[in-house]
């Protein structure tokens, strides 16, 4: 921005660091280059855990002669809302950027015994799905058919967990991954077939009701792309996003019927898959006795296809 007697260069970070370790030095040398006359700005705009530590890192850096400093989204959304009375524009932003997450904290209101309870809900349902999750993988033991999938350490099924972002602290997706005993082993660890992916899904935006995805995943060349890596729960996302994310566009289709989606040239960050197809059923509809009906049929009837 471009004032009668100052310049002002503002950086904005949403979710993403800097472009570079030097970026904000070259842009501070960018406005002693074209500006020798003005005073000059450079400001940071991002999250507040981020702004401050790059502010940190990289004050000692820039020129003297550039004023440098930091403004948080979380302080720009208090200054808004400070303004916001009877301002269209304002009510505006200040709804656009709580929405995306830069409220910041507003104290612990509506905490009650309800919250509690929701807590607890929630235990008691992961308790379950580790539970269903160490029946259907010894059950795949016992008959023979499937394995797990190689994976690090004791791990046994995939999620997205992250410090940073809050929605991440309660999960809300189990990817379990199962590879047939009939297909032949590789080098690699892996077997020359399709992976079956069983997904528990419990996403509103998704689903009505808490929902398991019975897929079988197709990739151009296990043998040659794949290392011999296992496979990480913080792998989760290279297996969600192509199912939910629209980088497979899939067939229309009706509840119970089979789903199916491929791709033109094999996703190459997503380790080559070329096809998804599979099942959505309600995780009500899985019952003790019909855990290896449920899951395991659907696979073999994938297995065919």
């Amino acid at each position: 921005m471009e004032l009668e007697q100052a310049v002002i260069l503002i950086e904005v970070k949403y979710n993403s660091d800097l472009s570079g370790d030097d970026q904000l030095i070259r842009e501070a040398e960018l406005l002693l280059r074209n500006y020798p006359n003005k005073v000059k700005f450079l400001i940071l705009l991002a999250r507040e855990e981020s702004a401050i530590a790059i502010f940190n890192e990289q004050k000692a850096n820039i020129p003297t002669e550039v004023s440098f400093g930091y403004i948080t989204w979380q302080g720009l959304f208090d200054s808004i809302c400070k303004n916001s009375t009877n301002n269209l524009i304002c009510d505006d932003l200040s709804a656009l950027l709580n929405e995306k997450g830069f409220g910041g904290f507003r104290g612990f209101d509506l905490m009650n015994e309800e919250t509690i309870m929701a807590f607890q809900t929630v235990r008691k349902a992961h308790k379950n799905v580790q539970e269903f999750i160490s029946r259907c993988i010894a059950l795949a033991e016992e008959k023979g058919e499937f394995e797990l999938a190689p994976m690090t350490g004791n791990n046994t099924f995939l999620r997205w967990s992250s410090d940073r972002d809050s929605d991440a602290w309660l999960y809300y997706s189990f990817i379990v991954i199962f590879q047939r005993r009939l297909d032949a082993k590789l080098k690699n660890g892996y077997r020359n077939g399709a992976l079956y992916v069983l997904e528990l899904n419990f996403e509103q935006s998704y689903f009505e009701v808490p929902t398991a995805n019975i897929a079988r995943y197709d990739y151009d060349n296990i043998a040659k792309n794949w290392s011999t890596n296992p496979i990480s729960p913080s792998d989760h996302w290279i297996f969600y996003h192509p199912m939910y994310n629209g980088l497979i566009e899939f067939s229309e289709y009706e509840s119970g019927e089979m789903y199916c989606g491929e791709v033109a040239e094999p996703l190459e960050r997503y380790w080559g898959l070329k096809r998804i197809m599979g099942y959505e059923v309600p995780l009500s509809e899985i019952t003790a006795d019909k855990v290896y009906e449920k899951i395991f049929s659907m696979f073999k009837e994938l297995a065919e296809r």
